[in-house]
């Protein structure tokens, strides 16, 4: 197992935002006849655009590492950074990776973003936007190798209508250009990567229709999807086991979801 970290700047506004991509990949092995290139997941944690989780960080990883994937977690900036700048960030995060190689395991057709709740609305506006060149102008960004294979978002906030979640679009400080854009559920395009989402209904931070509001429009557009409601569960579960649970939040530690790794995982090898 190989450890890099590697940091990517980009520049918005005429100021330099850093970011830190920490990539965990799987070695060669000599004289192994089997295709060794591997599915690469990048993970973005939540926070509201106002922090990281560190609960969605480095369980997740260790768990889709156990499933067979190279993982890469994205420090990307939060307020007072403004939208693009997190998108930015992750654009060059897939350029980067995309562009490591021969002699390394990471397929470069095969690289997905995994996203937790602002994290999963930073992962839709790449689903949405990686082709987009407004965005990379002035950087060394390609924007054909930023579109992701797939995309998971947990419990992610989608709109910035009735049933936004507020202080993340207040973090995110976005110019008034971009209002339409950053309600994910009014650009959906046949472009939109395979998704798997899912939520629960006792989420009381980030409302369940927001994931319910993308999937309708992906159902519509005809974009590949999987959905899984689960009933009980408070926002935040991360892998939803005892390594992502809130020292202080007991009861937001619920068995019913911690499944959700292992069908990503079916439903992402089965693309």
């Amino acid at each position: 197992m190989e450890r890099i970290r590697h940091i990517i700047s980009v520049t918005c506004d005429s100021a330099r935002y850093d970011a830190e991509l920490t990539l965990y990949m799987r070695d060669i092995v000599p004289l192994v006849e089997v295709s060794q290139s591997r599915h690469t997941i990048v993970i973005c944690p939540g926070g509201g655009y106002r922090d990281i989780s560190a609960r969605e960080s480095d369980p997740t990883a260790i768990r889709f590492l156990d499933l067979g994937f190279n993982v890469a977690i994205l420090k990307y900036s939060v307020f007072p950074a403004k939208f693009p700048v997190a998108l930015l960030q992750l654009m060059a995060a897939m350029d980067y990776l995309a562009a490591l190689g021969p002699g390394t395991s990471v397929d470069p057709k095969r690289i997905s973003v995994l996203g937790f709740s602002a994290g999963g609305h930073l992962c839709g506006c790449l689903a949405e936007n990686w082709n987009n060149p407004d965005f990379v102008s002035g950087e060394d960004i390609r924007l054909a190798r930023c579109k992701p294979y797939s995309v998971v978002l947990c419990y992610p906030v989608i709109t910035t209508g009735q049933y936004g979640h507020r202080d993340s679009f207040s973090a995110l400080g976005a110019a008034r250009q971009y209002e339409t854009l950053l309600s994910l559920e009014h650009n959906v395009t046949e472009l939109f990567p395979p998704a798997f989402i899912w939520h629960t209904q006792q989420d009381q931070l980030v409302d369940v229709r927001n994931s319910l509001l993308l999937v309708g429009e992906l159902v519509s557009k005809g974009v590949p999807c999987e959905f899984h409601m689960y009933q009980r569960g408070r926002h935040g579960l991360g892998i939803a086991n005892a390594e992502a649970m809130r020292s202080d939040r007991k009861e937001n530690f619920v068995h019913d979801a911690d499944n959700w790794p292992a069908m990503a995982c079916r439903w992402i090898n089965a693309l």
